[in-house]
């Protein structure tokens, strides 16, 4: 996604408060709200783009994975988009949606998508 390349990962389990991001220009701090955005919400913080440019330039795909809580519940979301072979300005994008229910022993992901990604 953007400037980041494959296995990267952010993990927010330890900080608590007010969490800043901190670095030298040009280095990927925005990509960081742009990537949740995207995720998310299917947009970024940087205006209309295709879902193709949110690709890094040089990867044919990229996938984006947040798993948060609402009132002690947990959900995962899953963004996914590839790049067309016809075409580097054409994409496809597909989202998924989970709430995690623990049976005690084991986490399940239970599908809360819709009938198509808007309605999810």
């Amino acid at each position: 996604m953007f400037g980041y390349g494959e296995d990267n990962s952010i993990n927010f389990d330890s900080l608590e408060n007010i969490v800043g991001i901190f670095g030298s220009n040009k280095i990927g701090k925005s990509s960081v709200i742009g990537g949740i955005m995207y995720t998310l919400f299917n947009t970024t913080d940087r205006g209309p783009l295709k879902n193709s440019h949110i690709i890094n330039r040089n990867k044919n795909q990229c996938f984006g994975s947040i798993r948060f809580a609402v009132g002690g519940t947990d959900y995962i979301v899953e963004r996914r988009t590839i790049r067309s072979k016809k075409s580097f300005d054409d994409s496809a994008t597909t989202v998924n949606f989970w709430r995690i229910r623990n049976d005690g022993e084991h986490e399940i992901k239970v599908s809360e998508n819709g009938d198509s990604g808007p309605d999810t």
